[in-house]
């Protein structure tokens, strides 16, 4: 259908207000700076001293990376998205911003779960040799494939489309719905519960493993125990913040396609239906 001769049925605005987008970019920039610092303190000591290369602190570096690339791409991209009325970052953006941001999410994960089974095999097995810098130099890898391949199918399920209307060029990107739908039920199983069952399934043999070994020990090993406590409280706490950071992209997905997608879709097809009859 040509719409060239219509105007565009709902009121332009093309950019926010210049105090909205000024508050919106001061909120992100302190998070932005915080970010670059930390992770990148922690790839900088990684990549210059080879000490710090235990399997432990590989998976840290792994994670640390994909934060970067994470807090280097896509506050600007949310941004820009949440700035300008039409999606003008182009079809190559759409396609593949959900991809990165997925199997960036998902190297986060798992990098995470790496660390808690690192953890778990060093204290329930201590006598065990412990995983070397190759192991886990292949196993960050085998990371950012898998995540790859899970999150590949958004590149095919997010379409850019182009509107010419009398007044205004129209653009968006959108996902298949009744695909997306599957895709992030099954991705929210992967991303969100898998990891957090395991990783508290882990936690708690440990907290028992070390509560029989508290009882039998001498001082010098109470002391090394002592040690080996903050780091899992300190694991602990991850944990925590994983289910609350994590929780509201579980809650997202089923608001978005049950009550925000289709309240929207309807709302909108309505409202354009009547514009262009009275056109």
């Amino acid at each position: 259908m040509d719409f060239s001769n219509i105007n565009f049925p709902f009121p332009l605005w093309i950019v926010r207000p210049t105090w909205e987008c000024a508050l919106k970019i001061g909120f992100f920039v302190p998070v932005i700076i915080v970010s670059l610092v930390g992770n990148g303190l922690v790839i900088y000591l990684m990549a210059t001293n080879r000490f710090l290369r235990t399997s432990i602190n590989i998976f840290i570096w792994n994670l640390a990376i994909a934060d970067l690339l994470t807090i280097l791409l896509f506050p600007w991209i949310i941004l820009i998205i949440d700035l300008y009325q039409m999606f003008i970052l182009g079809a190559v953006i759409c396609q593949i911003e959900g991809f990165l941001r997925v199997m960036l999410m998902l190297v986060d994960v798992f990098s995470l779960l790496a660390v808690s089974c690192d953890r778990f095999f060093a204290i329930v097995f201590p006598f065990r040799p412990r995983m070397g810098h190759l192991a886990a130099y292949i196993i960050c890898g085998v990371i950012w494939i898998l995540s790859s391949a899970i999150a590949c199918p958004l590149i095919t399920a997010r379409v850019y489309k182009e509107r010419q209307w009398k007044d205004i060029l129209e653009s968006w990107c959108i996902d298949n719905v009744s695909f997306s739908f599957i895709y992030y039920i099954s991705l929210d199983a992967i991303l969100v519960w898998f990891p957090l069952i395991v990783m508290t399934v882990l936690f708690i043999f440990i907290f028992i493993i070390m509560k029989q070994r508290t009882s039998t020990c001498s001082a010098i090993q109470l002391k090394q125990l002592a040690q080996r406590h903050r780091i899992i409280r300190m694991l602990f706490f991850i944990l925590i913040g994983f289910f609350i950071c994590y929780m509201p992209f579980t809650i997202s997905i089923i608001v978005r396609n049950k009550v925000v997608l289709g309240n929207s879709i309807n709302s909108v097809s309505i409202e354009f239906d009547h514009t262009v009859n009275d056109n």
